[in-house]
């Protein structure tokens, strides 16, 4: 009887500490979002569809709260018009969308009627500080051609961080990666020249990241993989010639700052040196920029370096749900949390949006929103590869996504990476998901 009462009592805590989790997400993300109005009326003609009925308003973001986790479809249309579609797999369904004039919505969902227990409709004026960032990362070897640039795209990017061109070894010492056809210093002018060519005189800033060593050869797990690699890059950061010679990259090329992507200091005793490194470096630099990837699992930078980094890249992709959606919009908002819980200024940060899809059983493949743009259309974020079902970030989710780095009082949104999407059509593009989202939130 005892040994019962025990696993009784054992699965209500954890029941409750879900519970408690779950309504601790609601209530961070809901607070965050303006402009609830606050009289509305539902009304369910059948088990699937309801009327929210209100006062004329510009109405552009409804939350849905549910019982139970569903991917089933949920619409809203305004009139016969239908005006967002979402396939996200939870219990809480954030709708962003272009304001729209109304005093009602439909919305359907597969067995709604029992499974919603709240429909929010609000007219959101959260809006983006005008120096609201949208950063992409670029490959320098695939912009050596000019064409594949397309000047649109700079309408809506501010900031430029070019990698694969430059390296530094575990001494401390700054490489340029050769090609089999041209020399890495040769690979970054040529880069540089087309962008700026491009970008014209757009605002646009540019930096460079700078990877470390690779582990040795032979070894095979992640884990020692990640140790070794951490003992290279802290005898690099140990250097104070990397510290010289990124100073001096970053004036030849008048470039605007450096970008660090370090993911393998899994251990305290390794975030010690690269936090140490990053202090130099910012006294070192003056008003050139520090950046750094970061994931949201591994975050140990001190809190004297925390003050001398400009931006964050949250890299909230390659990271799966327990139905296998790749970088989902509730693995994004878990993410934010966890970056501010971690003593970053939201201003700092940057949400990682991914332009490519993952299957849902998590293998190692990557593919290029552009190449499926046209399967999935503006709403779908599922379509089958290959036997395999893929999850992407299409158009309405890049939009979510970039309503919600606004309602966070983010520094912006960061594109990985900017080859991926479908820069030949512009009414698909994911850039102009970003461009339509930041717009619609500005008066």
């Amino acid at each position: 009887m005892k040994k019962l009462l025990s696993v009784l009592l054992a699965l209500m805590l954890i029941f409750l500490c879900a519970c408690s989790a779950q309504g601790k997400e609601d209530h961070q993300l809901t607070s965050r979002i303006d402009g609830l109005i606050e009289e509305t009326k539902v009304e369910w003609s059948d088990d699937n569809t309801a009327t929210v009925s209100f006062d004329r308003h510009f109405v552009n973001n409804v939350v849905i709260k549910l019982k139970k986790a569903v991917s089933s479809p949920l619409k809203i249309y305004n009139g016969e018009n239908m005006i967002y579609e979402q396939e996200n797999n939870s219990t809480y369904k954030y709708c962003s969308f272009s304001p729209t004039e109304s005093t009602s919505l439909k919305l359907e969902l597969e067995g709604g009627k029992q499974n919603v227990k709240s429909i929010s409709v609000y007219e959101n004026d959260n809006e983006p500080d005008s120096d609201f960032r949208v950063t992409t990362y670029i490959l320098a070897d695939k912009i050596q051609n000019i064409d594949a640039l397309k000047s649109y795209t700079f309408d809506t990017i501010t900031d430029v961080i070019l990698f694969s061109c430059v390296n530094f070894d575990s001494d401390g010492e700054l490489q340029y990666n050769d090609s089999e056809d041209i020399s890495g210093r040769k690979m970054l002018k040529t880069a540089l020249s087309n962008l700026k060519s491009v970008i014209g005189d757009r605002d646009v800033n540019i930096y460079v990241n700078i990877l470390g060593p690779a582990a040795d050869d032979g070894i095979s797990d992640w884990k020692s993989q990640m140790e070794n690699k951490a003992q290279k890059y802290t005898k690099a950061f140990e250097n104070t010639e990397l510290t010289t010679q990124i100073n001096d990259l970053l004036n030849e090329y008048n470039l605007d700052g450096v970008f660090f992507d370090y993911e393998n200091p899994i251990k305290a005793k390794y975030w010690k040196p690269y936090s140490d490194f990053i202090v130099s470096l910012d006294s070192e630099l003056g008003d050139k920029k520090i950046g750094l990837a970061m994931a949201d699992w591994d975050i140990g930078l001190s809190k004297e370096a925390m003050q001398c980094v400009d931006m964050v890249e949250m890299m909230e992709y390659d990271l799966f749900d327990d139905s296998g959606d790749h970088s989902s919009f509730d693995s994004a908002q878990k993410g934010i949390e966890k970056f501010i819980d971690a003593g970053f200024d939201s201003k700092v940060l940057d949400l990682g949006i991914p332009f490519y899809g993952r299957p849902v059983d998590k293998g190692e493949h990557w593919y290029n929103y552009g190449d499926y743009s046209k399967v999935l259309g503006k709403y779908s974020n599922k379509t089958e590869i290959d036997g395999k079902e893929a999850y992407f970030n299409s158009y309405q989710l890049v939009y979510d996504k970039t309503s919600l780095a606004i309602d966070y009082d983010l520094g912006g949104v960061m594109v990985f990476r900017y080859a991926c999407d479908d820069l030949n059509h512009k009414d698909m593009s994911l850039f102009t998901a970003i461009n339509q989202s930041i717009n619609d939130r500005i008066g």
